[in-house]
């Protein structure tokens, strides 16, 4: 697994010649098909080559930016790996991590996209190959959302990649992607398109749309599994929404379709949800902020537009004192003023007109939105007085670490923006003004995405590899929010109930550990400490396969043992048969779901009748 095994030269051979194989079948079996299909969506493609490209300027300096947290996230993928190499799948706790206690990162915080790199690294690939690999599919991944949910709400395939573009090079998205490495939350970040494709098809007045409900479910589902703040923060942003448009959300078919999305996506996701809150309810762990204050991290409003910013973001807190060129490059660049300014006049030129009424409506709410997002996270925002009248509120707020983290919100919002702003452009002006629209924003988008770019890759520190896993990876895991309190990971002797307990040899291979005991006949209240932590699931053996009482009060997997027991304890981590009905569950919705999407793409494409079978 160092860079240079067999299994790595096949992969590399493979893709390789994969590529090859599949140019030459197109060219030579199917090329007519695929020049009609270059030269009607040329524009599309020219769009997303381009975004996709700028997006991934910083991995083309020949090694991996340091971001503030893509060291905890690549022991994420390697923790991942060693725990399907020791036959642990799901990895809910991951073994060999803090030193060789388990991590409950499996449990705690989404990791569905991960096991795409964990297995390239089994096959031999390095960290920094399969997180370059992992962030190209993520990028790629993002823009064909983003595309595909605003060609369905603006019915317009050029000014969906142009909004989709728009939302791939966002600044706050590559300082996610880049400066903090927050792959959890820039993952998340790529269902939000979806989400909003959702709510507009529940509450858009089109009676035949009856898919808005799964698109929110499937946009909630993704972001379920790849982040849990960025998950309750998008509850928040939708229950937001429903309070504003409560006359709407009272109606029956939207609250129908509001329920329907609520249980699709709890079967969609209860692999994860039933986990987390089934281990939530222990309470060993402390998932708290680590800065509190949520007022000493607003932005200022001359942030969001700035052109000049850090872009390595040695500093991720700021305050009314500290200097703007410290923090983070919380901006969206003067390429949003300008978009809000179009808004606004064509919001007030047009204002009263009959023609294009409905569309200026539209671009009113996500102007509204847009705006609105921006205000909870600015330094306007009265969290101070929150925190002094109403604490409980503020320790709400507190869980979200930084204010600032919203900003992706507005990130998906503003792409939603700029498609209003065509159709009621083209509905005022007409096509050529469009045309113009979109290569103005074109243009400032890009440019300051390559600013940024530019500026970080020449500033930030970059290595072939991420982390020294071998040496120090295993406990680099940021603030440890789910290891269990009190429970220091450094001690890794056996522990017992008194010296006149014996402990023989111990073998450890994952989660797993055993150890030959010997409890004397006297000796009541025995007990031998195993150094793991006790998450929910441990379970003892001994020799014959009898199960043994385990202990959990302690934080640590403590094994209670008769008086005059003698001969191997064995312990090993077993998920609860309930943990694995909800795996099912969700597999099967899954399936059911992927099934009914290949037959309706079949039957399109096939130009066969979706509705008759023989």
């Amino acid at each position: 697994l160092n860079g240079t095994s067999a299994a790595r030269l096949f992969l590399r051979l493979f893709a390789v010649f994969f590529g090859i194989d599949l140019v030459l079948f197109l060219y030579l079996f199917d090329r007519e098909k695929v020049s009609a299909f270059l030269k009607a969506h040329a524009f599309v493609v020219v769009v997303f080559s381009a975004a996709l490209f700028i997006a991934q300027m910083p991995l083309m300096t020949g090694g991996i930016p340091e971001g503030l947290d893509t060291d905890f996230h690549a022991v994420r993928i390697w923790g991942i790996a060693q725990s399907l190499r020791d036959g642990y799948f799901p990895a809910k706790v991951q073994s060999g991590l803090q030193n060789g206690y388990g991590y409950a990162t499996g449990i705690f915080y989404g990791d569905v996209f991960l096991y795409f790199p964990a297995l390239l690294y089994l096959g031999g690939l390095t960290i920094a190959e399969v997180y370059s690999i992992f962030v190209f599919g993520m990028n790629l991944l993002t823009l064909f959302i983003a595309y595909y949910s605003f060609n369905r709400i603006g019915k317009n395939r050029r000014e969906a990649a142009v909004a989709a573009a728009i939302f791939e090079v966002s600044l706050y998205r590559l300082v996610t992607l880049y400066t903090r490495g927050a792959v959890g939350e820039w993952s998340a970040v790529a269902f939000y398109p979806l989400i909003l494709l959702g709510v507009y098809e529940i509450y858009t007045e089109e009676e035949q749309k009856k898919k808005g409900w799964l698109f929110l479910a499937i946009g909630m589902s993704g972001v379920m599994a790849s982040h849990v703040l960025a998950t309750v923060m998008s509850v928040c942003v939708l229950l937001v929404f429903f309070l504003l448009a409560i006359r709407k959300t009272l109606t029956k078919r939207v609250l129908l379709s509001i329920l329907k999305s609520v249980l699709a996506t709890v079967l969609l996701s209860a692999y994860f949800i039933v986990p987390f809150l089934d281990s939530f309810r222990d309470g060993y762990v402390h998932l708290v902020s680590q800065y509190g204050n949520e007022s000493l991290h607003g932005v200022f409003l001359n942030q969001l537009f700035a052109t000049n910013f850090h872009t390595t973001g040695d500093e991720i807190m700021n305050n009314a004192i500290s200097p703007m060129h410290l923090e983070l490059p919380l901006t969206f660049g003067p390429a949003t003023g300008v978009l809000f300014l179009i808004a606004i006049y064509l919001l007030l030129r047009l204002r009263g007109e009959d023609r294009g009424k409905k569309k200026r409506r539209l671009l009113f709410i996500a102007f509204g939105l847009t705006a609105l997002s921006i205000f909870f996270y600015s330094s306007l925002f009265p969290y101070a007085r929150i925190e002094e009248h109403l604490p409980l509120v503020a320790a709400f707020f507190d869980l979200f670490q930084f204010a600032w983290r919203l900003m992706s919100w507005t990130a998906a919002l503003l792409g939603l923006l700029f498609l209003f702003v065509l159709q009621v452009v083209r509905e005022g002006k007409g096509s050529k003004w469009v045309q113009g629209t979109i290569l103005l924003f074109l243009f400032l988008f890009c440019y300051q995405a390559v600013n940024y770019n530019s500026d970080y890759s020449n500033h930030a520190e970059t290595g072939k590899e991420i982390v020294d896993i071998s040496r120090t990876g295993a406990m680099k895991l940021g603030y440890a929010e789910y290891a269990i309190v009190g429970v220091n990971p450094l001690e890794s002797d056996l522990k017992t109930s008194a010296p006149q307990v014996q402990i023989g040899s111990l073998f450890q291979k994952g989660l797993s550990a055993t150890a030959e005991v010997d409890v004397p006949k006297e000796e009541k209240g025995a007990f031998v400490e195993f150094p793991r932590y006790a998450y929910r699931g441990y379970h003892a053996w001994d020799a014959r396969g009898k199960e043994l009482a385990v202990d959990r009060s302690t934080g640590k997997v403590r094994v209670l043992l008769p008086a005059g027991f003698t001969g191997p304890v064995h312990i090993d981590f077993v998920q609860p048969w309930y943990w694995r009905a909800a795996q099912l569950l969700s597999l099967l919705f899954w399936g059911m779901l992927v099934y009914e999407g290949i037959r309706i793409t079949f039957c399109r494409y096939g130009k066969r009748s979706c509705f008759h079978t023989r």
